[in-house]
């Protein structure tokens, strides 16, 4: 497990730690971060043997995922999140309804390059 390293949320700044890292770390074998530029250009051996998992299904993470750049693309179905705000905000205007904090797990999807 080595060190986390901050991006701010930087795309070039992730992009450049993630070259540097490919160069300089022999045992590197998983990363889940927005590197995938670097891995498609670096090629190498260190870039083909890690597991890159990817957060959203966007058109770059699909064209990662059918490139085989990446593995697996973590994502939550798209309206699930609104849906699930929405009903319960519109609950919470029942007066009847006694004062209770709710909590609701949303399930994500996994997508590999066989179901995109």
């Amino acid at each position: 497990m080595m060190e986390t390293i901050g991006t701010q949320e930087e795309p070039e700044i992730a992009y450049e730690m993630a070259r540097r890292l490919l160069e300089t770390e022999d045992n590197w074998v998983g990363v889940m971060l927005r590197v995938s530029c670097a891995l498609r250009e670096n090629g190498g051996p260190a870039a083909r043997r890690l597991t890159f998992i990817a957060h959203g299904l966007i058109n770059e993470t699909r064209a990662g995922l059918a490139k085989g750049v990446i593995g697996v693309v973590l994502s939550h179905p798209a309206r699930l999140p609104a849906d699930t705000l929405v009903t319960e905000m519109a609950e919470a205007l029942n007066t009847q309804r006694t004062s209770i904090v709710s909590q609701h797990v949303l399930p994500f999807e996994i997508n590999t390059a066989a179901n995109i």
